[in-house]
């Protein structure tokens, strides 16, 4: 979307001037709500968060706890934050985001489409990403990476976990729907409309955001395949100037897991995308030339002279 440089707002200001003062937006406001929420989890639970240990079982309480305190952390980190900067960038928050611009049915089911087409290539990129080894000088990193990854493969665990319908679409809103709202407003939304400007270069600052998305994760055994959604996430969002297609493709990408987690069981999956992703053959071929074509169709309908932004 094209803003106009002599609004009000920050807007207006040069690029350095706008990430400093989003950066700053980001990480107070960030703090501030989180430990708002952390407060109001201590206060309907009676624990804190870090009182959880990420070992063993839970019991049902410390779940609901776990499920709360990620919802709240993620409004506090990822969707009231960009907000803010939105706001204080041009103060029409729909407008800067590209909300405003509806990018059609046929450009929302190709990216659709496309989310599926990447889940095989993510899945094999995992499979060869969890394979790397560091130098033996590294090992104490190396150590750290994968206690890091353990952590978070037991707190996927405990959360994906659906024992009900209820469950299942409580984790449908905490796992698939606040993750993919709430991050593409950070990294598509502010961070790489800043460095776009920053940069002078569309594609060095789709690429800077999704090393930047990927590394955020910490979860260093994922890196490849988050940085490959987070490109594709990131061109999706400059070629139609606005938020719902990258949201789109995010929220399908985080979605199947819950579902097919709650159909086969979170190990079960696991397991089963761990023998197809390390099965012989060129089964990635096929997912691949789909999501090329699929991309380039994207790309075209935002290039065709009959498309507005409104």
């Amino acid at each position: 979307m094209k803003h106009n440089a002599n609004s009000p707002g920050l807007i207006s200001r040069s690029a350095f001037v706008q990430l400093l003062a989003a950066l700053f937006v980001l990480l107070f406001s960030a703090l501030v709500l989180s430990g708002l929420a952390l407060l109001a989890g201590r206060l309907f639970f009676g624990e804190w968060l870090s009182n959880i240990s990420f070992q063993g079982e839970l019991s049902p309480e410390q779940l609901a706890y776990l499920k709360f305190a990620q919802a709240l952390q993620h409004i506090s980190f990822f969707v009231i934050p960009p907000l803010l900067v939105a706001w204080l960038m041009t103060g029409r928050v729909f407008r800067y985001f590209g909300m405003h611009v509806f990018p059609g049915s046929t450009a929302l089911m190709l990216v659709s489409i496309l989310a599926l087409a990447l889940l095989p290539l993510t899945g094999d990129l995992g499979v060869m990403n969890s394979g790397l080894k560091l130098p033996e000088w590294l090992s104490g990193l190396e150590s750290w990476m994968q206690s890091k990854e353990d952590e978070a493969a037991n707190l996927t665990a405990w959360l994906i976990e659906s024992g009900n319908t209820r469950s299942l679409l409580v984790n449908i809103c905490i796992l698939a729907l606040l993750p993919a709202v709430g991050e593409e407003l950070l990294y598509r939304g502010v961070l790489q409309q800043i460095f776009e400007k920053l940069f002078r270069s569309a594609h060095l600052s789709v690429l800077v955001t999704a090393i930047l998305f990927s590394a955020s994760h910490l979860q260093f055994y994922g890196f490849l395949p988050r940085f490959l959604l987070g490109l594709v996430y990131g061109y999706l969002f400059y070629w139609s100037r606005s938020i719902w297609l990258p949201a789109l493709a995010h929220f399908v990408n985080n979605l199947v897991p819950v579902i097919l987690a709650r159909a086969f069981g979170w190990e079960t999956l696991n397991s089963k995308v761990r023998d197809l992703a390390g099965g012989e053959g060129y089964t990635w071929i096929i997912p691949l030339l789909l999501s090329v074509v699929l991309m380039y169709a994207v790309r075209d309908i935002f290039r065709n002279p009959g498309y507005s932004e409104r």
